[in-house]
């Protein structure tokens, strides 16, 4: 090998080794810069992650899925710590509430959104748990609870219920029980009673008789009482007649129109509890003849028209009832 490609090999190992030498630092220098960017990139990610967990621990900036709890526990979330718009869904009644801005107080109240309670009306809530801002709430009650089955809707109108519809059911006394629970706001709750038959309706204060019910009158000649309501035959018994409001019966002497009375008068009009229909016939009697002087003897014997004999117009025999 020459001196001149001695000297050239040498000075291109060492161009190569400074080279080298001066990449180290810019390769090290490079990578420090990739895990720079990464690390800022996570912390990045970290701090909106802090933000995140942040505002879910700050109610008052989110508006977003609704808080799940009972209905007892909807005091312990404060409308104002939320925007308008936080739903609040109770898991017991299976009803929901949502934040609004109220305009009487200028703050955030938790008001009745949607959804039906429903529940035995034992448990039927009232004040202090409800309030104005539950108004339009909807109860059905269900169940049969001493007897009587409830089955109607109300709405609370803000300080108590309303009856909408429904009918309930139950045993006479029922109705005494039910005067000291309904309220004024109640009027027009529908009651069929199963002792006697009747209906009631509430008027705000007591029961009354509903559409077309009476009690005390009475119906026949027929063979058998009419088939809706309860009925006693008059045949001079007591007989516990009911009453509008619901109070005890009263006890009722009925007349006897249907056989022969106390005095032992038969009572003609009824027949007794026969259906038989009996032909009229003419009277008969005995008559004197009437002379040439136009003298005229006195009549011997008549016999009046009886229902015996057939001399009375067609009868219809049947009985008579009276309502109870």
């Amino acid at each position: 090998m020459s001196n001149t490609q001695e000297n050239f090999s040498t000075a291109s190992l060492a161009t190569t080794s400074a080279d080298l030498k001066n990449a180290q630092p810019q390769r090290l220098n490079k990578q420090q810069q990739l895990q720079d960017a990464g690390i800022s990139n996570c912390q990045t990610q970290i701090n909106a992650l802090t933000a995140q967990i942040a505002a879910l621990s700050t109610p008052s900036t989110i508006a977003s899925l609704p808080i799940e709890d009972l209905r007892a526990n909807l005091s312990n979330y404060p409308a104002t710590n939320y925007k308008v718009g936080r739903q609040f869904f109770a898991t017991d009644w299976r009803v929901t509430y949502i934040v609004v801005l109220d305009s009487g107080s200028g703050q955030n109240q938790w008001y009745y959104e949607s959804g039906m309670y429903e529940a035995p009306f034992p448990i039927r809530p009232g004040t202090p748990l409800l309030g104005v801002y539950d108004q339009g709430l909807e109860y059905r009650a269900l169940g049969i609870s001493a007897g009587v089955n409830f089955a109607i809707t109300e709405r609370w109108n803000g300080s108590g219920w309303e009856y909408l519809y429904g009918v309930s059911t139950g045993p006479y006394p029922s109705l005494m029980t039910l005067a000291g629970q309904l309220t004024a706001t109640e009027i027009g709750w529908s009651f069929n009673e199963t002792t006697y038959g009747h209906n009631h309706v509430w008027s705000g204060s007591v029961w009354q008789w509903g559409p077309g019910e009476m009690s005390g009158q009475t119906v026949g000649p027929q063979a058998n009482p009419p088939n809706v309501g309860v009925w006693q035959a008059c045949d001079g018994s007591t007989v516990q007649i009911s009453q509008p409001d619901g109070s005890a019966p009263a006890n009722v002497v009925t007349q006897n129109l249907n056989g022969v009375s106390a005095s032992g008068n038969v009572v003609l009009a009824s027949g007794g509890f026969s259906t038989t229909i009996v032909a009229a016939s003419a009277s008969t009697g005995t008559a004197a003849a009437v002379t040439a002087t136009g003298s005229v003897n006195a009549i011997t014997s008549i016999n009046p028209p009886s229902s015996l004999d057939g001399g009375m117009p067609p009868l219809y025999t049947g009985s008579w009832w009276i309502r109870v």
